[in-house]
């Protein structure tokens, strides 16, 4: 039996912020259906249900079969160098399966269409479309991108999961395939492993061909909920094109929302706004200028993990330039869990996964109240996730087995390596202690940088 990964992007204590648990699948070996395993929160249906053999000849095969997530292996994840005895070291472990559920009823149609005129759309436009799966589960996604525009997102939902398998640039190039990364060592998008929600921006990084007018073509497959490839599955796209052609700086927008009751703790207010005066420094270095406001919001300041239709609910307050941060005392009751991002990248589009949560209570540690160090902690946990969401992994996992896959970070294979070269990393997978306290983590490479200003929300 394989092993069906589940992937998290998150802060914790003692561990790798890109988090696993491992369940049995539901594969059946003497079945030639392909199996699609979701990068979902959820678990597995306990049916193994398999799906009737296609009706007709498949006009793409998927180039490869999505079967591990970026890993680590959660027995084997090591703790930092030294750390505050009395901070907790758990692992964040969900019991329940989240909902995911489509933000709109399918349409037949486009609700719009694509200008050729980046005037006539501004810095950021939005299409949305419905597609039905072929009967091998194959759509292939036809994009008609305007003239002047620099980057774009796709955004796909389904009650059923889907997942990006290859994309073709409009003289027929393929760009970008699935199958050169599942099961390598390195790290470039989550949108090649099927989810409800799969969130795909283009170009990723510096050394990625150029988005540029004409149509592109973007192969996706859907699956069914126990993981079989499976056609006749309707999937919502809505798909995003920026026009800002400077990839040396730019601005994000973040709309931090506080839960109920967080308002009223002085104290936490306070240390947010420091934590946010931080973070303005670590963006300043990487040209990219952070707008933020603050509101308040009524649900539990217990947070649920990203899957939850809370975060749509939330994100559908907002304009599709923000990215939204909510923060509560705790995730799941998690006492180890300082955030986490709902994807890598986010989508600028309501979803159930599109925020970052953050909790105050664990970046404030064991005594509940915030000190200076604390407050820089909290700054570079709330850094860290949006970096997440703008489609940064972590430079190295903590089983220093797997990487990102920029050239500009270590490729180091140990933990005392991988701690001199990339301690000081934003996006190193944990934090460190040593004899002088704390490691600050508040550097970013030129490539990572790069990938930052080719998200689709960077403007």
């Amino acid at each position: 039996m394989s092993l069906l990964w589940i992937v998290y992007a998150c802060r914790t204590y003692g561990g790798t912020y890109i988090d696993t648990i491992n369940q049995e699948d539901k594969i059946n070996p003497e079945d030639s259906a392909v199996v699609a395993e979701p990068e979902s929160t959820g678990e597995p249906s306990s049916d193994s249900g398999e799906t009737s053999e296609p009706t007709s000849d498949p006009t793409s095969e998927p180039t490869s079969e999505p079967t591990t997530e970026p890993s680590g292996d959660p027995q084997n994840e090591l703790e930092p160098t030294s750390e505050p005895t009395s901070e907790p070291e758990i692992e964040p472990e969900p019991t329940s399966e989240p909902t995911t559920e489509p933000t709109s009823e399918p349409t037949s149609e486009p609700t719009s269409e694509p200008s050729s005129d980046p005037s006539d759309f501004g810095m950021l436009v939005t299409n949305d479309e419905t597609h039905t799966s072929e009967p091998n589960g194959l759509i292939a996604l036809e994009i008609d991108v305007p003239s002047g525009a620099t980057a774009m997102m796709i955004t796909a939902e389904s009650n059923e999961y889907v997942f990006l398998d290859s994309l073709d640039s409009p003289n027929g190039t393929e760009v970008v395939n699935a199958g050169n990364w599942l099961g390598g060592n390195e790290n470039l998008t989550l949108s090649f492993y099927a989810d409800n929600t799969n969130v795909f921006n283009w170009p990723v990084r510096s050394t990625d061909t150029s988005l540029s007018a004409g149509t592109w073509t973007a192969y996706y497959y859907t699956a069914n909920q126990q993981y079989y490839y499976e056609g006749n599955i309707d999937v919502d796209f809505r798909i995003q094109y920026k026009t800002d052609s400077d990839f040396s700086s730019g601005q994000t927008t973040i709309r931090i929302v506080y839960a109920t009751g967080v308002q009223n703790q002085t104290g936490v207010v306070a240390a947010v706004q420091g934590a946010i005066d931080y973070w303005e420094d670590i963006w300043d270095g990487a040209n990219i200028t952070l707008i933020h406001d603050t509101e308040n919001q009524s649900f539990s300041s217990t947070l649920p993990y990203p899957g939850d239709s809370l975060l749509s609910q939330v994100s559908a307050t907002g304009t599709e330039e923000e990215l939204f941060l909510i923060i509560g005392e705790t995730i799941s009751n998690e006492q180890g869990l300082f955030g986490i991002s709902g994807g890598i990248p986010g989508s600028l589009v309501d979803t159930n996964n599109s925020a970052v949560l953050v909790s105050w209570l664990v970046n404030a540690g064991s005594d509940g109240v915030f000190n200076a160090e604390e407050i820089e902690l909290f700054g570079e946990t709330m850094a860290h996730e949006i970096g997440h969401y703008m489609g940064l992994f972590h430079p190295v996992e903590s089983s220093f087995e797997s990487w990102d896959a920029l050239s500009d970070t270590s490729s180091c294979t140990s933990q005392n390596q991988c701690e001199s070269s990339l301690g000081t990393n934003l996006m190193y997978p944990y934090p460190i202690w040593n004899s002088n306290g704390r490691v600050e983590q508040s550097q970013l490479s030129g490539e990572q940088q790069q990938v930052m200003h080719r998200y689709t929300g960077s403007l």
